[in-house]
Order: C-alpha cells, then sequence, then structure tokens
C-alpha cells in the first residue's frame, strides 16, 4: 500500500475554469483556483499577501534575503497564473497590480457580489438561470453541461 506523499497529481491549467470577461463563472473560479493555490503553497502569498519582513532592529541576513527573493519568485508565478486564469480582457486588471494578492483582491472586489454567501436572493437568481438556460442543436451537447454545472 503506497503513503499518499506517493501520489503524484499534475494540474493541467487548460482543464481549469477562466474567469469569463463578465464575472458570471467567478464563485466556481474563485473556488477553483483557490484549490490550485493552495496545492502549490502560494495560498498564502494570493490571500494575504505577507512577505518575510525586515526591520531597522533586525537587519537583513543572508537567510532573509534568501526568504525575501524566493517570495519575490513565488508573487510573480501566482501572477503568471492569475494572468492565465482571467479573461483577457481582464488581464488589464491583474497587470496593474504590484503583487498577486493585490490581483486577486482586485478580481474579488470586482466581481464578489453578495450572491456568493447562501441568501434567498442568490438561491433565487441561481433558479432563475437554472430555467433559463435552453439547450439548442447548434451547439456542442457538452458545452451546454459544462455551463449548466458552472451555473
Amino acid at each position: 500500500m503506497s503513503s499518499n506523499d506517493d501520489l503524484t497529481f499534475e494540474i493541467d491549467p487548460s482543464r481549469l475554469p477562466q474567469l469569463d470577461s463578465q464575472g458570471s463563472n467567478y464563485p466556481v473560479w474563485r473556488a477553483a483556483w483557490t484549490l490550485v493555490f493552495q496545492s502549490v503553497d502560494m495560498w498564502d502569498i494570493v490571500s494575504d499577501g505577507k512577505a518575510p519582513a525586515v526591520t531597522a532592529a533586525t537587519p537583513a541576513s543572508a537567510a532573509l534575503s534568501a526568504q525575501i527573493a524566493q517570495y519575490e519568485k513565488d508573487d510573480m508565478k501566482a501572477m503568471l497564473m492569475l494572468i492565465s486564469a482571467a479573461h483577457p480582457d481582464l488581464v488589464f486588471l491583474v497587470t496593474t497590480t504590484s503583487s498577486a494578492h493585490q490581483a486577486w483582491a482586485t478580481l474579488k472586489a470586482r466581481f464578489r457580489r453578495d450572491t456568493d454567501r447562501d441568501t434567498a436572493q442568490s438561491i433565487i437568481r441561481q433558479f432563475r438561470q437554472l430555467t433559463s438556460l435552453r439547450y439548442d442543436m447548434i451547439y456542442n451537447l457538452v458545452q451546454h453541461l459544462d455551463t449548466f454545472h458552472q451555473t
């Protein structure tokens, strides 16, 4: 029997949701990308953006400098991941921020709605979205089902 440490898993970005330009899939996108950032140990960078601190009382040591350099490298990777996770129309929102945390917060501020919470209004809105879906023979059934699942 193998342990969980033996389990390897690769993330295929093409299989992950991309935030659409209107943000209509924001709740699904946010949940999926939160898991991605957690799985690659970058969630702390994206969620709180706290870099290793250098203060006047504690001058930068070689170890702290290495931590800061690694943080900056990981922040840049997280920014690139966010760029790939957003519709081309939204890339400007991501690239005009100075960190992955700010980019995440900007997208959250733009697309998070009160409907992300479990309220009567969100349930009604979701019900309306589901009941208004119609399958058109012109489109692919798989795409229709994906839209249904995202909704």
